[in-house]
Protein backbone atom coordinates (compact mmCIF):
# COMPACT_ATOMS: atom_id res chain seq x y z
CA UNK A 1 0.00 0.00 0.00
CA UNK A 2 1.32 3.49 -0.62
CA UNK A 3 2.79 5.56 1.99
CA UNK A 4 1.07 8.92 1.63
CA UNK A 5 1.94 12.20 3.49
CA UNK A 6 0.29 12.03 6.86
CA UNK A 7 0.68 14.34 10.01
CA UNK A 8 2.07 12.70 13.07
CA UNK A 9 -0.88 11.50 15.13
CA UNK A 10 -3.61 11.79 13.04
CA UNK A 11 -4.78 8.34 13.49
CA UNK A 12 -4.02 7.96 17.35
CA UNK A 13 -7.14 8.99 18.53
CA UNK A 14 -9.71 6.74 16.52
CA UNK A 15 -7.32 3.66 17.86
CA UNK A 16 -8.53 4.60 21.46
CA UNK A 17 -12.40 4.10 22.11
CA UNK A 18 -11.80 4.32 25.65
CA UNK A 19 -14.17 7.27 27.60
CA UNK A 20 -12.06 10.34 29.34
CA UNK A 21 -13.53 12.10 32.42
CA UNK A 22 -16.23 14.98 31.07
CA UNK A 23 -14.15 18.02 31.17
CA UNK A 24 -15.08 20.97 33.29
CA UNK A 25 -18.16 22.65 32.42
CA UNK A 26 -18.51 25.98 30.91
CA UNK A 27 -19.25 29.25 32.92
CA UNK A 28 -21.77 31.49 31.86
CA UNK A 29 -22.03 33.84 28.69
CA UNK A 30 -22.00 32.78 24.92
CA UNK A 31 -18.48 33.48 23.52
CA UNK A 32 -17.36 29.80 23.19
CA UNK A 33 -18.66 26.79 21.98
CA UNK A 34 -17.89 23.24 23.66
CA UNK A 35 -18.87 20.07 21.67
CA UNK A 36 -18.90 16.80 23.73
CA UNK A 37 -19.10 13.50 21.45
CA UNK A 38 -21.21 11.47 23.68
CA UNK A 39 -20.49 7.56 21.53
CA UNK A 40 -18.83 7.06 18.37
CA UNK A 41 -15.20 6.98 17.65
CA UNK A 42 -14.60 10.33 19.29
CA UNK A 43 -16.83 9.23 22.56
CA UNK A 44 -15.48 11.17 24.82
CA UNK A 45 -13.77 13.62 23.58
CA UNK A 46 -14.56 17.55 23.79
CA UNK A 47 -13.71 20.12 20.94
CA UNK A 48 -13.65 23.66 22.25
CA UNK A 49 -14.37 26.90 19.46
CA UNK A 50 -14.04 30.30 20.38
CA UNK A 51 -16.54 32.81 18.62
CA UNK A 52 -17.57 34.16 16.43
CA UNK A 53 -16.84 31.21 13.69
CA UNK A 54 -18.32 28.55 12.03
CA UNK A 55 -17.54 25.14 13.18
CA UNK A 56 -18.27 22.46 10.01
CA UNK A 57 -18.69 18.91 10.80
CA UNK A 58 -18.84 16.21 8.39
CA UNK A 59 -16.12 12.96 7.50
CA UNK A 60 -14.16 15.12 5.39
CA UNK A 61 -10.71 15.79 5.80
CA UNK A 62 -11.35 19.64 5.71
CA UNK A 63 -14.04 19.79 8.31
CA UNK A 64 -13.35 21.24 11.32
CA UNK A 65 -14.32 18.35 13.34
CA UNK A 66 -13.62 14.95 11.06
CA UNK A 67 -16.15 12.52 12.00
CA UNK A 68 -15.28 8.71 11.20
CA UNK A 69 -18.60 7.73 10.90
CA UNK A 70 -19.58 5.53 7.68
CA UNK A 71 -23.26 7.26 8.31
CA UNK A 72 -22.24 11.02 8.64
CA UNK A 73 -21.79 13.00 5.34
CA UNK A 74 -18.70 14.38 3.93
CA UNK A 75 -20.00 17.63 4.70
CA UNK A 76 -23.02 17.14 7.29
CA UNK A 77 -23.69 20.30 9.34
CA UNK A 78 -22.68 23.77 10.64
CA UNK A 79 -22.72 25.49 13.88
CA UNK A 80 -22.49 28.78 13.13
CA UNK A 81 -21.58 31.03 16.66
CA UNK A 82 -22.23 34.66 16.51
CA UNK A 83 -22.17 37.08 19.50
CA UNK A 84 -24.83 35.67 21.79
CA UNK A 85 -26.29 33.03 19.34
CA UNK A 86 -25.31 29.89 17.75
CA UNK A 87 -27.51 28.21 15.42
CA UNK A 88 -27.08 24.35 13.46
CA UNK A 89 -27.59 24.54 9.73
CA UNK A 90 -27.94 20.68 7.98
CA UNK A 91 -25.82 20.66 4.89
CA UNK A 92 -27.82 18.19 2.60
CA UNK A 93 -26.18 15.03 4.39
CA UNK A 94 -27.33 11.77 3.53
CA UNK A 95 -29.02 10.49 6.90
CA UNK A 96 -30.09 13.99 8.44
CA UNK A 97 -29.02 15.87 11.46
CA UNK A 98 -31.44 15.98 14.63
CA UNK A 99 -31.98 18.67 17.28
CA UNK A 100 -33.10 17.04 20.45
CA UNK A 101 -34.86 14.38 18.02
CA UNK A 102 -36.15 16.99 16.07
CA UNK A 103 -34.93 17.43 12.28
CA UNK A 104 -32.59 20.20 11.95
CA UNK A 105 -33.08 23.25 9.09
CA UNK A 106 -31.72 26.21 10.27
CA UNK A 107 -32.03 25.92 14.22
CA UNK A 108 -31.15 27.79 17.10
CA UNK A 109 -29.21 25.91 19.67
CA UNK A 110 -28.15 26.20 23.12
CA UNK A 111 -26.71 24.81 26.12
CA UNK A 112 -27.36 21.12 27.05
CA UNK A 113 -28.86 20.38 23.22
CA UNK A 114 -27.84 17.12 22.01
CA UNK A 115 -26.99 16.95 18.03
CA UNK A 116 -27.67 13.72 16.66
CA UNK A 117 -25.61 12.91 13.27
CA UNK A 118 -27.10 9.76 11.74
CA UNK A 119 -26.40 8.36 15.25
CA UNK A 120 -23.16 10.12 16.50
CA UNK A 121 -24.45 12.09 19.28
CA UNK A 122 -22.72 15.66 20.40
CA UNK A 123 -23.74 17.54 23.32
CA UNK A 124 -23.52 21.15 22.89
CA UNK A 125 -22.82 24.07 25.66
CA UNK A 126 -22.36 27.84 25.30
CA UNK A 127 -20.15 30.14 27.36
CA UNK A 128 -17.03 31.45 28.43
CA UNK A 129 -14.82 28.73 28.47
CA UNK A 130 -11.65 28.20 30.68
CA UNK A 131 -9.44 28.55 27.99
CA UNK A 132 -6.64 26.17 30.16
CA UNK A 133 -8.51 23.05 29.88
CA UNK A 134 -8.82 21.91 26.24
CA UNK A 135 -7.69 23.38 22.86
CA UNK A 136 -8.98 26.33 21.22
CA UNK A 137 -9.53 26.74 17.73
CA UNK A 138 -9.98 30.53 17.70
CA UNK A 139 -11.89 32.64 15.34
CA UNK A 140 -12.40 32.20 11.78
CA UNK A 141 -9.12 32.28 10.60
CA UNK A 142 -6.38 31.94 13.29
CA UNK A 143 -6.47 28.27 14.41
CA UNK A 144 -4.84 26.44 17.34
CA UNK A 145 -5.03 22.79 16.48
CA UNK A 146 -7.93 21.12 18.35
CA UNK A 147 -5.79 18.32 19.70
CA UNK A 148 -7.19 14.66 19.67
CA UNK A 149 -4.46 12.52 21.64
CA UNK A 150 -4.20 8.87 22.10
CA UNK A 151 -4.40 9.17 25.67
CA UNK A 152 -1.84 5.80 26.19
CA UNK A 153 0.50 6.49 23.85
CA UNK A 154 1.73 2.78 23.70
CA UNK A 155 -1.69 1.53 22.69
CA UNK A 156 -1.82 0.06 19.43
CA UNK A 157 -3.88 -2.64 17.35
CA UNK A 158 -2.10 -5.95 18.30
CA UNK A 159 -3.03 -8.70 15.63
CA UNK A 160 -1.51 -11.88 15.98
CA UNK A 161 1.70 -12.59 13.81
CA UNK A 162 2.89 -9.29 12.60
CA UNK A 163 4.24 -6.49 14.05
CA UNK A 164 2.11 -3.09 13.26
CA UNK A 165 4.55 -0.25 12.09
CA UNK A 166 3.52 3.59 10.98
CA UNK A 167 0.43 5.07 9.48
CA UNK A 168 0.90 5.10 5.85
CA UNK A 169 -2.80 6.52 5.14
CA UNK A 170 -6.48 6.68 6.33
CA UNK A 171 -9.96 6.83 5.50
CA UNK A 172 -13.32 8.13 6.77
CA UNK A 173 -14.33 4.12 8.31
CA UNK A 174 -10.38 2.66 8.17
CA UNK A 175 -6.39 3.41 8.29
CA UNK A 176 -3.62 1.31 6.50
CA UNK A 177 -0.82 0.75 8.84
CA UNK A 178 2.78 -0.77 7.73
CA UNK A 179 3.29 -3.84 9.23
CA UNK A 180 5.81 -7.52 9.04
CA UNK A 181 5.45 -10.62 9.20
CA UNK A 182 6.67 -13.21 11.16
CA UNK A 183 9.57 -14.16 8.55
CA UNK A 184 10.29 -10.63 8.02
CA UNK A 185 7.96 -9.78 4.98
CA UNK A 186 6.84 -6.16 4.45
CA UNK A 187 3.02 -5.75 4.02
CA UNK A 188 -0.22 -3.27 4.64
CA UNK A 189 -2.58 -4.07 7.11
CA UNK A 190 -6.32 -2.06 6.74
CA UNK A 191 -7.95 -1.67 9.99
CA UNK A 192 -11.73 -0.80 10.55
CA UNK A 193 -10.88 2.17 12.49
CA UNK A 194 -14.60 1.55 14.43
CA UNK A 195 -14.41 -0.90 17.12
CA UNK A 196 -17.34 -2.67 18.70
CA UNK A 197 -19.84 0.07 17.51
CA UNK A 198 -19.62 -0.50 13.66
CA UNK A 199 -23.07 -0.51 11.87
CA UNK A 200 -23.98 -4.34 11.00
CA UNK A 201 -23.82 -3.18 7.13
CA UNK A 202 -20.65 -1.45 7.83
CA UNK A 203 -18.98 -4.79 9.20
CA UNK A 204 -20.49 -6.62 6.80
CA UNK A 205 -18.70 -4.61 3.60
CA UNK A 206 -15.12 -4.42 5.02
CA UNK A 207 -15.45 -8.77 5.72
CA UNK A 208 -17.00 -8.50 1.49
CA UNK A 209 -13.86 -5.87 0.46
CA UNK A 210 -11.68 -8.61 2.05
CA UNK A 211 -13.26 -11.63 0.80
CA UNK A 212 -13.80 -9.94 -2.68
CA UNK A 213 -10.47 -9.19 -3.16
CA UNK A 214 -9.23 -12.57 -2.03
CA UNK A 215 -10.46 -13.98 -5.32
CA UNK A 216 -8.51 -11.74 -7.45
CA UNK A 217 -4.92 -13.35 -8.25
CA UNK A 218 -3.73 -10.49 -10.75
CA UNK A 219 -0.65 -8.17 -11.48
CA UNK A 220 -2.87 -5.31 -11.29
CA UNK A 221 -5.12 -6.15 -8.12
CA UNK A 222 -3.24 -5.37 -4.57
CA UNK A 223 -3.41 -8.78 -3.67
CA UNK A 224 -5.33 -9.41 -0.40
CA UNK A 225 -3.33 -11.70 1.71
CA UNK A 226 -5.18 -12.45 5.13
CA UNK A 227 -8.13 -10.88 7.14
CA UNK A 228 -9.71 -11.58 10.46
CA UNK A 229 -10.68 -9.38 13.46
CA UNK A 230 -8.12 -8.89 16.69
CA UNK A 231 -8.99 -6.92 19.61
CA UNK A 232 -12.97 -5.98 18.30
CA UNK A 233 -11.49 -4.54 14.88
CA UNK A 234 -11.40 -6.07 11.42
CA UNK A 235 -8.21 -5.77 9.69
CA UNK A 236 -7.46 -7.21 5.95
CA UNK A 237 -3.29 -7.95 5.45
CA UNK A 238 -2.58 -6.88 1.47
CA UNK A 239 0.86 -6.52 -0.33
CA UNK A 240 2.95 -3.31 0.29
CA UNK A 241 3.06 -1.39 -2.48
CA UNK A 242 6.12 1.44 -2.89
CA UNK A 243 4.29 4.27 -4.60
CA UNK A 244 2.25 6.47 -4.81
CA UNK A 245 -1.45 6.99 -6.13
CA UNK A 246 -2.35 8.87 -9.09
CA UNK A 247 -4.61 11.41 -7.39
CA UNK A 248 -1.06 12.14 -5.55
CA UNK A 249 0.51 12.17 -8.65
CA UNK A 250 -1.81 14.52 -10.33
CA UNK A 251 -1.68 17.10 -7.03
CA UNK A 252 1.99 17.22 -7.64
CA UNK A 253 1.74 17.62 -11.23
CA UNK A 254 -1.34 18.47 -12.32
CA UNK A 255 -1.68 16.17 -15.57
CA UNK A 256 0.24 12.95 -16.65
CA UNK A 257 1.93 12.46 -19.66
CA UNK A 258 -0.54 10.78 -22.42
CA UNK A 259 1.80 7.96 -22.84
CA UNK A 260 2.34 7.18 -18.86
CA UNK A 261 -1.81 8.13 -18.54
CA UNK A 262 -2.37 5.33 -21.17
CA UNK A 263 -0.02 2.56 -19.87
CA UNK A 264 -1.76 3.40 -16.49
CA UNK A 265 -5.16 2.83 -17.69
CA UNK A 266 -3.95 -0.17 -19.49
CA UNK A 267 -3.27 -2.16 -16.60
CA UNK A 268 -6.32 -0.90 -14.83
CA UNK A 269 -8.36 -1.97 -17.77
CA UNK A 270 -6.87 -5.48 -17.47
CA UNK A 271 -7.49 -5.32 -13.57
CA UNK A 272 -11.10 -4.67 -14.62
CA UNK A 273 -11.29 -7.21 -16.96
CA UNK A 274 -9.89 -9.97 -14.90
CA UNK A 275 -12.65 -8.69 -12.26
CA UNK A 276 -15.19 -9.15 -15.02
CA UNK A 277 -14.56 -12.85 -15.42
CA UNK A 278 -14.93 -13.27 -11.78
CA UNK A 279 -18.17 -11.38 -11.96
CA UNK A 280 -16.79 -8.74 -9.45
CA UNK A 281 -17.73 -4.87 -10.06
CA UNK A 282 -15.69 -2.40 -8.65
CA UNK A 283 -18.48 0.84 -8.32
CA UNK A 284 -15.34 3.36 -7.33
CA UNK A 285 -12.47 3.48 -9.84
CA UNK A 286 -10.64 6.21 -9.54
CA UNK A 287 -7.28 8.29 -9.05
CA UNK A 288 -7.77 7.43 -5.27
CA UNK A 289 -7.53 3.88 -6.01
CA UNK A 290 -4.59 3.42 -8.23
CA UNK A 291 -1.56 2.90 -6.98
CA UNK A 292 1.63 3.18 -9.41
CA UNK A 293 4.79 1.46 -8.24
CA UNK A 294 8.11 3.15 -9.47
CA UNK A 295 8.73 1.00 -12.55
CA UNK A 296 5.51 2.02 -13.83
CA UNK A 297 3.27 -1.24 -12.59
CA UNK A 298 -0.37 0.11 -11.36
CA UNK A 299 -2.63 -1.48 -9.32
CA UNK A 300 -6.20 -1.90 -8.57
CA UNK A 301 -6.85 -1.12 -4.49
CA UNK A 302 -10.14 -1.08 -2.41
CA UNK A 303 -12.70 -3.18 -2.82
CA UNK A 304 -15.02 -1.87 -0.53
CA UNK A 305 -17.84 -0.86 -2.63
CA UNK A 306 -17.14 -3.95 -5.08
CA UNK A 307 -20.48 -6.42 -5.40
CA UNK A 308 -20.50 -10.01 -6.92
CA UNK A 309 -22.83 -9.99 -9.91
CA UNK A 310 -23.96 -13.45 -9.03
CA UNK A 311 -24.93 -12.69 -5.59
CA UNK A 312 -26.04 -8.84 -6.09
CA UNK A 313 -29.18 -8.12 -3.82
CA UNK A 314 -29.00 -11.29 -1.84
CA UNK A 315 -26.36 -9.68 0.50
CA UNK A 316 -28.96 -7.42 2.03
CA UNK A 317 -25.59 -4.83 2.15
CA UNK A 318 -26.48 -2.86 -0.84
CA UNK A 319 -30.19 -1.93 -1.24
CA UNK A 320 -32.02 -1.14 -4.49
CA UNK A 321 -31.56 2.67 -4.63
CA UNK A 322 -28.73 3.02 -2.80
CA UNK A 323 -25.95 5.08 -4.08
CA UNK A 324 -22.19 4.48 -4.11
CA UNK A 325 -18.72 5.65 -5.09
CA UNK A 326 -18.05 8.93 -5.77
CA UNK A 327 -19.64 11.77 -8.03
CA UNK A 328 -16.86 13.13 -10.41
CA UNK A 329 -16.20 9.00 -12.47
CA UNK A 330 -19.61 8.14 -11.52
CA UNK A 331 -21.77 6.73 -14.04
CA UNK A 332 -25.60 7.85 -14.66
CA UNK A 333 -26.81 4.25 -14.27
CA UNK A 334 -25.08 4.30 -11.15
CA UNK A 335 -26.65 7.96 -9.83
CA UNK A 336 -30.09 5.79 -10.07
CA UNK A 337 -29.10 2.28 -7.92
CA UNK A 338 -25.16 0.78 -7.39
CA UNK A 339 -26.77 -2.74 -6.99
CA UNK A 340 -27.97 -2.55 -10.78
CA UNK A 341 -24.56 -1.16 -12.00
CA UNK A 342 -22.27 -3.90 -13.66
CA UNK A 343 -19.10 -3.98 -15.57
CA UNK A 344 -20.07 -1.44 -18.00
CA UNK A 345 -20.07 0.94 -14.67
CA UNK A 346 -16.26 0.29 -13.88
CA UNK A 347 -15.31 1.15 -17.97
CA UNK A 348 -17.29 5.13 -17.50
CA UNK A 349 -15.35 5.26 -14.07
CA UNK A 350 -12.23 4.59 -16.11
CA UNK A 351 -12.89 6.59 -18.88
CA UNK A 352 -13.63 9.28 -16.05
CA UNK A 353 -10.04 8.64 -14.41
CA UNK A 354 -7.99 8.73 -18.06
CA UNK A 355 -9.54 12.26 -18.91
CA UNK A 356 -8.52 13.42 -15.40
CA UNK A 357 -5.12 12.10 -15.82
CA UNK A 358 -4.75 13.67 -19.59
CA UNK A 359 -6.87 16.74 -19.01
CA UNK A 360 -5.49 17.48 -15.73
CA UNK A 361 -9.33 18.07 -14.63
CA UNK A 362 -12.65 15.54 -14.10
CA UNK A 363 -15.32 15.58 -17.10
CA UNK A 364 -17.75 17.42 -14.94
CA UNK A 365 -17.10 19.66 -12.05
CA UNK A 366 -19.88 20.97 -9.81
CA UNK A 367 -20.05 22.89 -6.51
CA UNK A 368 -23.26 20.92 -5.10
CA UNK A 369 -24.08 16.76 -5.61
CA UNK A 370 -27.47 18.39 -7.61
CA UNK A 371 -25.20 20.21 -9.61
CA UNK A 372 -23.28 17.02 -10.72
CA UNK A 373 -26.60 14.73 -10.91
CA UNK A 374 -27.45 16.96 -13.45
CA UNK A 375 -23.99 16.88 -15.89
CA UNK A 376 -23.64 13.46 -15.16
CA UNK A 377 -27.47 12.98 -16.69
CA UNK A 378 -27.89 15.11 -19.28
CA UNK A 379 -24.91 17.44 -20.37
CA UNK A 380 -21.57 16.10 -22.49
CA UNK A 381 -17.94 16.73 -21.19
CA UNK A 382 -15.62 18.79 -23.10
CA UNK A 383 -13.94 16.92 -26.29
CA UNK A 384 -10.12 16.13 -24.71
CA UNK A 385 -9.11 17.27 -27.74
CA UNK A 386 -10.54 20.61 -27.93
CA UNK A 387 -8.53 20.88 -23.92
CA UNK A 388 -5.27 19.65 -25.19
CA UNK A 389 -3.67 19.54 -28.68
CA UNK A 390 -1.42 16.81 -27.64
CA UNK A 391 -4.31 14.28 -27.53
CA UNK A 392 -4.99 12.57 -31.33
CA UNK A 393 -8.35 11.98 -31.98
CA UNK A 394 -8.11 7.98 -31.30
CA UNK A 395 -7.49 8.84 -27.86
CA UNK A 396 -10.13 11.76 -27.32
CA UNK A 397 -12.78 9.10 -29.09
CA UNK A 398 -11.73 6.23 -27.26
CA UNK A 399 -12.56 8.07 -24.08
CA UNK A 400 -15.71 9.79 -25.08
CA UNK A 401 -17.17 6.32 -25.70
CA UNK A 402 -16.36 4.93 -22.04
CA UNK A 403 -18.15 7.87 -20.86
CA UNK A 404 -21.37 7.31 -22.84
CA UNK A 405 -24.41 7.79 -20.71
CA UNK A 406 -26.09 4.75 -21.98
CA UNK A 407 -23.72 1.35 -20.96
CA UNK A 408 -24.59 -0.13 -24.30
CA UNK A 409 -23.31 2.42 -25.91
CA UNK A 410 -19.73 2.04 -24.38
CA UNK A 411 -16.95 -0.47 -24.58
CA UNK A 412 -18.73 -4.01 -23.46
CA UNK A 413 -15.75 -5.17 -22.13
CA UNK A 414 -12.37 -3.62 -20.41
CA UNK A 415 -10.71 -6.19 -22.69
CA UNK A 416 -11.58 -4.10 -25.40
CA UNK A 417 -9.92 -0.93 -23.87
CA UNK A 418 -6.79 -3.37 -23.38
CA UNK A 419 -6.60 -3.96 -26.61
CA UNK A 420 -6.37 -0.74 -28.28
CA UNK A 421 -4.23 0.97 -25.70
CA UNK A 422 -1.71 -1.46 -26.29
CA UNK A 423 -2.11 -0.62 -29.94
CA UNK A 424 -1.84 3.13 -29.19
CA UNK A 425 1.61 2.86 -26.56
CA UNK A 426 2.92 0.36 -29.76
CA UNK A 427 2.10 2.49 -32.49
CA UNK A 428 5.24 4.71 -31.28
CA UNK A 429 8.30 4.94 -28.75
CA UNK A 430 6.56 5.60 -25.77
CA UNK A 431 8.03 6.62 -22.19
CA UNK A 432 5.28 4.47 -19.79
CA UNK A 433 7.81 4.49 -16.21
CA UNK A 434 8.35 7.91 -15.35
CA UNK A 435 6.41 10.55 -13.60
Amino acid sequence: MSKEELSPGTLDVVLDARPTPPPPRLAGGANDLRLTFENGALAGQSFEFQGPRRVLLGRSKECDIELFESRVSRQHCVLTLEGATAHVKDLGSANGTRLNGAPVGLTLVKTGDVLDLAGTKVRIELGAADHGTVALMRGPTEVVPCVRRLRDPALRIRIPGYEIGPVLGEGATSAVFEARGKGGELVAIKVHKIGSSVFPEDRERFVREAETASALVHPNIVRVLDHGEAEERLYIVMEFVRGETVKARLQRLGRIPLPVALHTARQIASALGHAARHGIVHRDVKPDNILVQEDGVAKLVDFGLAKSLLSAGRSGVTRMGDVLGTLQYMPPEQLDSSVTADHRADIYSLGATLYHMIAGETPFSAKTNFGYFHKILFEEPPILGLLSRDVPPIVSAMVSKCLRKRPDERYQSADEIVKLTTTLLASGEQRTTAF
